[in-house]
């Protein structure tokens, strides 16, 4: 993805000085910080609303951001310590039993719906790991819903939006619907990222892409 840089001029009405003040205040930065969180909500607005593609906010106002290091690999994450057990069946009614013997069988549809439950604690305690573990068994398999599941997690749980936006992009490629506040949510996450970082996790998401066309060929 190329890169281009611009320069925003804005005038201000000197009569709104006060106010800006004022919310530099409270904010505790300075008139340029207020002008500058101005201007980035509008530009949030205009790709929420569909007038920016998303791909244009990523190195949105990025120039002086420090980069805080990643990982784009999680070794544990299909560790079969988080496989289902019989205490966790005891827990389950008839509907989530069937569910759990079609994952067990490789049914990407049903990991996705094991996964929800332990995400949620729905018959079962509630376990992110065990939740990203079945997740990832059913985005492996090409499951959009799981692999966007898998982004919210890796951010919110995990604390790796790397992961989470390459995962994102997975989904992307998948077929998952992308709607506007879907897309508000994935450029709040690449304004933690660098374009250094946003380039790895796409060149990840398109192989990672690939090899799961090649599975369901």
């Amino acid at each position: 993805m190329s890169e281009e840089k611009c320069t925003i001029t804005l005038e201000v009405d000197t009569s709104l000085k006060g106010k800006m003040e004022l919310a530099a205040e409270v904010l505790g930065t300075d008139i340029a910080g207020v002008v500058t969180e101005a201007v980035s909500i509008f530009f949030r607005k205009l790709v929420t609303d569909g007038k920016i593609p998303v791909e244009a906010s990523y190195t949105f106002l990025k120039d002086t951001e420090a980069e805080t290091e990643y990982s784009l690999e999680d070794p544990d994450a299909l560790n079969d310590k988080y496989a289902l057990t019989l205490k966790d069946k005891k827990g389950f009614g008839k509907s989530q039993i069937k569910n759990a013997e079609k994952a067990e069988q490789g049914d990407p549809k049903a990991q996705n719906v094991i996964g929800t439950y332990y995400e949620g604690g729905n018959g079962v305690a509630k376990d992110y790991d065990r939740a990203i573990y079945w997740y990832t068994k059913a985005a492996e398999q090409g499951n959009s819903n799981a692999q966007y599941h898998l982004g919210v997690l890796y951010n919110k749980a995990k604390n790796n939006p790397l992961m989470a936006y390459m995962w994102f992009e997975v989904a992307k490629m998948c077929g998952f619907n992308i709607t506007a506040i879907h897309k508000d949510y994935i450029m709040r996450l690449a304004d933690s990222l660098s374009s250094r970082q946003i380039t790895a996790a796409q060149d990840k998401a398109k192989k990672k892409f690939e090899a799961i066309q090649k599975r369901q060929a």
